[in-house]
């Protein structure tokens, strides 16, 4: 379901685009994940919680992206692959600089430089899709909610899923974010002694529910890391 993961190009820098009166649209949102405490302590994760603030996330995302107008669909139809590459990087650029607010400039910058690395039209693969930005929000969400401090390695399915993987020594988990916030996630840790592995499809909301029993903050949090 994947493919390479990671090369090196430079950073293309964007522009923040959001506006001042589009600033209050997200001010519920940033005082909701003011008071969020996703890991402080995992078995008292509260679902409607997040499921309320993801919610207020999407509604916010939705009203600073503007809907392609049917002329503009049909344009892109007939764009070559280079603007196709550059456009659906660029679409998901945006998106990120519309809630920049909640990530670090590093998680931004790093992003930004994968995005780029990944739809390198020099390396490109024809049977492969450029990122789908659906597949991007769930991302973001996620990130958004955890704030990992440790960096996945990122990479496409075919389909032009967003792939993220995170890797401590022999344990491994990775995750394929589909529209709609869901996320399909396998993983291989090692535990008494005996490899074990799991897979499931859920929601940014229950995550860490579904990896609960095997220690989900080693891969997101430096040095176990629990946000409180």
């Amino acid at each position: 379901m994947s493919r390479a993961l990671l090369k090196k190009t430079e950073v293309k820098q964007f522009p923040n685009v959001l506006l001042a009166k589009d600033r209050a649209a997200l001010t519920f949102f940033s005082e909701q994940m003011a008071n969020q405490k996703v890991f402080s302590a995992l078995g008292g994760l509260g679902e409607n919680l997040v499921s309320h603030t993801t919610s207020e996330f999407q509604k916010s995302i939705q009203s600073l992206v503007s809907i392609k107008s049917p002329s503009t669909q049909a344009i892109s139809e007939h764009k070559t692959l280079s603007e196709k590459l550059y456009d659906a990087t660029s679409e998901v650029k945006i998106l990120t600089s519309q809630v920049s607010m909640y990530l670090t400039r590093e998680w931004r910058d790093r992003v930004f430089k994968r995005l780029d690395n990944m739809h390198d039209i020099s390396e490109w693969d024809a049977d492969t899709s450029p990122i789908q930005k659906e597949s991007y929000k769930t991302f973001l969400k996620l990130v958004i909610s955890l704030k990992p401090n440790k960096h996945p390695g990122l990479g496409l399915s075919d389909k032009g899923f967003l792939l993220a993987a995170w890797i401590v020594g022999g344990d491994r988990l990775t995750t394929e974010f589909l529209p709609n916030d869901n996320i399909r996630w396998t993983l291989s840790t090692l535990v008494d002694g005996e490899i074990d592995r799991a897979a499931g499809v859920t929601k940014v909301s229950r995550l860490l529910l579904n990896l609960l029993p095997y220690q989900p903050n080693k891969w997101f949090y430096e040095n176990t890391h629990q946000k409180g």
